[in-house]
C-alpha cells in the first residue's frame, strides 16, 4: 500500500511485462562488467520480455584497474540503446570534483584514486 513516504518494499514492482536489471559498484572492473552485461543481453534475447531496462547505479571508477574502459563501455551502451541507463555514484562525482580541482588531500586521491585505498580490487584482496 502506498504511503505518504512512497511505496514500501513489499509493494514495489515493475510494470507487467517489464524486466529491470540493476547493476552497481563496478569500481573499474571492466572484465566483470562486460561479462555481466553479456549475460543480461543473452537473457533478454532468450526470454524476450515485453520491455526491459538495465540501470547502472554508479560507482564506475576507483579501485579496479580499468575505470577508463568501464566509462567508455557505459558511454557507448547508453548512447546505443535508450533502455540502458547510467546514474552517477559518489565515487564518480568525487572523481569529477577532483578533475575540476585536483588536490592531494582530496577524498578521491586518498581513498579511491589510487590502489592503496582499496581493500578489494575486482574481487581480489590486495
Amino acid at each position: 500500500m502506498a504511503t505518504e513516504r512512497g511505496i514500501g518494499l513489499a509493494e514495489a514492482a515493475a510494470p507487467d511485462g517489464m524486466r529491470i536489471y540493476a547493476v552497481g559498484d563496478v569500481h573499474g572492473c571492466y572484465d566483470l562488467l562486460a561479462r555481466m552485461h553479456e549475460q543480461i543481453v543473452n537473457e533478454v534475447e532468450r526470454d524476450r520480455p515485453d520491455d526491459w531496462r538495465v540501470i547502472y547505479l554508479g560507482d564506475y571508477v576507483d579501485r579496479g584497474p580499468q575505470s577508463r574502459q568501464v566509462l567508455e563501455f557505459l558511454s557507448s551502451a547508453v548512447e546505443s540503446d535508450p533502455r540502458v541507463i547510467a546514474l552517477a555514484g559518489n565515487h564518480d562525482r568525487g572523481m569529477l570534483s577532483f578533475l575540476r580541482m585536483p588536490r592531494r588531500d582530496s577524498i578521491f586521491a586518498g581513498y579511491g584514486g589510487g590502489r592503496h585505498g582499496a581493500f578489494l580490487w575486482c574481487g581480489t584482496r590486495i
